[in-house]
């Protein structure tokens, strides 16, 4: 790791991608559970860099919702549904 004091790791993927990134690794670059890191992928490396300022730690609280969602996949179809079918009654209203 470029004398920051972790060697290399190997590490398994999972069935849904995920992978453990061992203790080690992440002291030696400051990783913690509030990190964000960028994913990067060319000729068949994968590199993580640790973003400087945590966007998830510093919008904490800004956005707001009316209620809570179950599953917004689902919310954004009716939404989308909804607005495609306005707007066909008003082309058949004219």
């Amino acid at each position: 790791m470029d004398g920051i004091g972790a060697g290399m790791e190997i590490v398994k993927v999972d069935r849904q991608g995920r992978f453990y990134l061992p203790k080690a690794i992440r002291e030696a670059v400051g990783i913690d559970d509030q990190s964000v890191l960028e994913v990067t992928a060319s000729k068949g490396e994968i590199v993580l860099r640790l973003k400087k300022q945590s966007i998830a730690r510093d919008s904490r609280g800004i956005f707001r919702i009316a209620k809570h969602f179950e599953d917004i996949d689902r919310e954004i179809r009716e939404k989308s549904k909804e607005k495609s079918l306005g707007e066909l009654n008003e082309i058949r209203r004219r």
